[in-house]
């Protein structure tokens, strides 16, 4: 039992030699100059594909292609004693996806403020968040910043927000002309406005037989529209002596290039 006992303890002495020389246990990273990123920013974090590269008088559709501009800002640390300049990467990918849709290098970095510049190139319909990803190369790559970014597609529909138009109406011996107006806005843009029109129902309840009726923002006296471009979009309309009295009902929309359309809006006239 004795032997046994003196044994021991030996064994143990040889090991222990052997586990504080194992340089294995060491992390690598400690012996590394590593670079550090502060403040990454995004030229922007939410993009609406449907307000790019929009083409007057061209229908809009998810397959068409886009560019999204994005800069990308980062400061850059490095230990004092790090004089090697190195390599910086910053990379765009899908969320989820290891497949990049774009990536820039920036060489011999230092410290500081550093910039990389994109033109992301995706089909309006490439919606969800993408991950911006700025990195080092070789031993300082110890350090890694991450950033998102939202792109949207987002069909804004069209909005007719006032109407101007006469409430009542006396019937004369002659034809009797006036003017109605509507203004529509659109999220994006007033050139993403494809077309403003409105159907008339008489009294009796039968539609018109010009259904549907353009109205435009042309600035042209024959069209009611006093301002070019200015969202009004007018007509003139022409009520003859036999017409019926009552009622009638005008019914305003407006579509836009993504063949979205807005809310219906009804304007009642009293024709005496």
């Amino acid at each position: 039992m004795s032997l046994k006992h003196g044994i021991l303890p030996l064994v143990l002495l040889l090991l222990l030699p052997a586990c504080s020389e194992d340089d294995s246990t060491v992390d690598p990273a400690l012996n590394d100059n590593p670079i550090v990123f502060h403040d990454l920013e995004l030229s922007h974090s939410l993009v609406d594909t449907d307000t790019l590269d929009v083409v007057p008088g061209r229908d809009k559709s998810d397959q068409d292609p886009v560019t999204i501009p994005l800069r990308v800002s980062v400061t850059v640390s490095r230990p004092v004693s790090a004089d090697a300049p190195a390599t910086i990467r910053c990379v765009v990918r899908p969320e989820g996806r290891q497949q990049a849709v774009a990536e820039r290098t920036l060489a011999d970095v230092t410290a500081g403020r550093q910039n990389f510049a994109f033109d992301l190139d995706l089909k309006r319909g490439d919606v969800g968040d993408y991950r911006i990803e700025v990195s080092a190369d070789g031993e300082a790559a110890v350090s890694t910043a991450v950033a998102k970014l939202r792109v949207t597609y987002g069909n804004n529909p069209p909005d007719i927000v006032e109407v101007n138009a006469p409430d009542t109406l006396e019937l004369q011996s002659q034809t009797l002309v006036f003017d109605m107006s509507v203004r529509v806005t659109d999220a994006s843009g007033p050139a993403d406005i494809k077309q403003v029109f409105f159907n008339s129902y008489r009294p009796d309840g039968s539609p018109a037989s010009g259904n549907p009726f353009i109205m435009r923002d042309d600035g042209l006296p024959s069209s009611g529209d006093a301002v070019q471009g200015d969202g009004w979009y007018s007509i003139r309309v022409q009520l003859p002596p036999d017409a019926q009295k009552g009622e009638y009902d005008f019914q305003f929309r407006a579509v836009d290039y993504s063949n979205i359309t807005s809310k219906l809006v009804i304007h009642n006239l009293i024709v005496r």
